[in-house]
């Protein structure tokens, strides 16, 4: 047995015993041997001076093996990956112990130590994987103990206050905040001991159910924020029914990249919007919704605020973007996702008009009911003619009973065959990767033809070409 060989030097990883002396006649068992079948016998000849192909790989091919050796974790929602799994025999720490140009590869390796996700780990690991790990930035995930499932509950706070030792290198934090973990971090952020967090990024979920964090814990933290001079990316989520806050103590002019799920009213909405005046990416979700006459009240007389930078806009929940796409002015938007109760074609006719930089557009229309009459359905023929709507390339209409209503207008519409765009009916599955083309809409989605190979995880419902509704073959599916 390979077990029983006596090498003249120590090997310290399983896979050297191919560089051992010379053996003749070592009786190996072969892969079919059990009970059942004759022992099979072969030997093996390993010499010292046979090529090890391996220690002749470039740097670059070697560093990429080792990242794709190790099973990182995602989320949907998080644009980063993480570590979370780490023992002393899996990747990257096994690393380190095969030879020293291995060692080498994999601390030069910044990839294999950029995130952390430690909630599945035991302290003792962690603090060996602190130990090993070179000084890098890394992105660091800390769960509420509500979610762990066979954690004692101080153990993610230990975890906070054992990596908080290392603050200095953390790029981006995505914290899942209880009351205990809340006043921990507090303390990490008001510590005049400390410099103020490097962090990039900052994902909050701050949602209250069955953890008990009250308004003031909230406050106290996101009034922290302005002194985070890096914070670039902001992800906050709170409850919107029992949270109350000043939305002006969160610093919206450094900020490029925003999402938010908190109960704001339209006119606080559309005050934070304009100060996003470093925007890239806004998605604002759970707006409350305030009667129309109120909001044009509110709004009566502001002048437009242009937002120059930013590509992305996400209105949904009660935003009401009718009344909010009056007074902005987007010369670089590029995808604008809209969820609406207050339709006016009018507006939306408008700003499209004047904003020719859409390639996506994303439509959910809740006034469409299916319970309604007829109304609705012409509001949907509005849709399909209206020429602005039909010079960008990927449009996305979504409304309840589509892919049974919308045949249904295209047979009983005079001339829909010349007038209505080819288009496709999809029943949307929002995987994380589909998540990243289209950030919402219902389960049934309309939208134009030349998107068929775009989402490959949707099902067709139907195709509307050469004017005509046409079923795809039962094998189909887009792509």
């Amino acid at each position: 047995m390979l077990q029983n060989l006596k090498p003249n030097r120590r090997y310290e990883h399983p896979f050297y015993w191919e560089k051992l002396p010379v053996r003749k006649g070592i009786s190996v068992l072969g892969h079919g041997a059990s009970n059942c079948h004759p022992r099979r016998e072969f030997t093996y000849k390993v010499t010292d001076d046979r090529p090890c192909h391996i220690h002749g790989l470039p740097f670059e091919i070697l560093s990429e093996i080792f990242h794709l050796s190790i099973s990182w974790r995602s989320e949907i929602g998080n644009p980063y990956t993480f570590l979370s799994h780490v023992k002393h025999g899996d990747t990257p720490l096994s690393l380190l112990s095969v030879c020293r140009n291995w060692r080498a590869v994999a601390l030069a390796t910044p990839s294999l130590w950029h995130s952390i996700y430690p909630s599945w780990n035991s302290l003792p690991c962690m603090k060996f994987w602190l130990e090993v790990a070179p000084p890098v930035p890394f992105h660091l995930q800390i769960e509420d103990p509500v979610l762990d499932y066979g954690v004692y509950p101080q153990f993610p706070c230990l975890m906070l206050q054992l990596f908080a030792s290392v603050s200095h290198r953390w790029k981006s934090l995505s914290i899942t905040l209880n009351p205990v973990l809340a006043k921990e971090f507090l303390a990490i952020l008001q510590s005049p001991e400390k410099a103020p967090l490097p962090v990039e990024g900052l994902i909050l979920d701050m949602r209250s159910e069955s953890r008990g964090l009250t308004s003031d814990a909230v406050s106290a933290i996101l009034r922290q924020l302005q002194f985070l001079p890096h914070l670039k990316r902001l992800d906050l989520e709170t409850d919107c029914y029992n949270h109350r806050f000043d939305p002006q103590s969160i610093p919206w002019s450094t900020l490029e990249q925003i999402k938010m799920r908190h109960g704001l009213t339209t006119t606080e909405a559309f005050l934070c919007l304009t100060q996003c005046t470093s925007a890239r990416t806004i998605d604002f979700r759970n707006v409350q919704l305030l009667p129309r006459d109120h909001i044009q009240s509110e709004f009566l007389g502001k002048r437009p605020v242009t937002l120059s930078l930013l590509t992305s806009l996400t209105l949904t929940s009660g935003a009401d973007p009718m009344t909010i796409l009056q007074y902005l002015s987007l010369p670089s938007i590029q995808t604008l996702c809209i969820e609406f109760i207050n339709r006016d074609h009018l507006v939306l006719d408008n700003f499209l008009a004047r904003t020719l930089t859409l390639k996506t557009l994303v439509i959910v229309d809740d006034v469409c009911d299916d319970d309604s009459q007829s109304e609705p359905d012409e509001d949907i023929i509005t849709y399909f003619l209206d020429s602005h709507l039909r010079r960008i390339p990927s449009v996305y209409l979504g409304f309840e009973g589509a892919h049974k209503r919308v045949p249904k207008i295209i047979e009983e519409y005079p001339n829909a065959r010349d007038l209505f765009p080819q288009m496709i009916c999809w029943e949307a599955a929002f995987d994380p990767e589909e998540k990243k083309k289209v950030p919402f809409g219902g389960p049934e989605l309309i939208g134009w033809d030349n998107n068929l190979d775009s989402h490959r995880g949707w099902r067709v419902f139907w195709l509307f070409r050469d004017g005509k509704v046409e079923l795809p073959p039962r094998r189909r599916r887009c792509g």
